[in-house]
């Protein structure tokens, strides 16, 4: 992206902002699960978990445009999702870069883009793995701080 991006921190998740995380969220998710899941997105759940999320929450927004969220409770992110459009464009990095008190994930062990991406940022799988969804395993990372 260029210098018009910008990272802003939000105090409150209201039914707006929801409905764009969700979206980020869909939109994101679909384009780089197409390999893993071939079952819909889904996207109640996603709504029911961006409208009740109680953590803390930072948009990229590029000419006034929300192109991706990071999303985070303590020292765990929970999430970190980009716009196709605006992927590989230093978003992401831009996004990981808000959320500096974070040192555990978990990630699709079969998202070889996003597990590649957290390592060249810092991050290493800690060898511990858990069954989610239709039987796709996640993989947890870490990072010292």
């Amino acid at each position: 992206m260029n210098g018009a991006l910008r990272v802003i921190e939000i105090d409150t998740v209201d039914v707006k902002v929801a409905a764009e995380l969700a979206a980020i969220h869909e939109e994101s998710a679909t384009a780089a699960y197409a390999h893993i899941f071939d079952s819909p997105f889904p996207r109640q759940d996603t709504q029911t978990r961006w409208a009740t999320y109680t953590g803390r929450v930072a948009l990229a927004q590029s000419h006034d445009h929300t192109v991706g969220f990071v999303a985070w409770q303590d020292d765990e992110l929970d999430a970190l999702y980009v716009r196709p459009e605006a992927a590989g464009k230093g978003v992401g990095t831009a996004l990981l870069g808000t959320a500096t008190n974070t040192t555990r994930l978990w990630v699709l062990e079969a998202n070889t883009h996003a597990r590649r991406f957290y390592e060249l940022s810092g991050w290493h799988a800690s060898g511990r793995a858990r069954s989610v969804w239709e039987g796709a395993n996640e993989l947890e990372y870490r990072r010292r701080r």
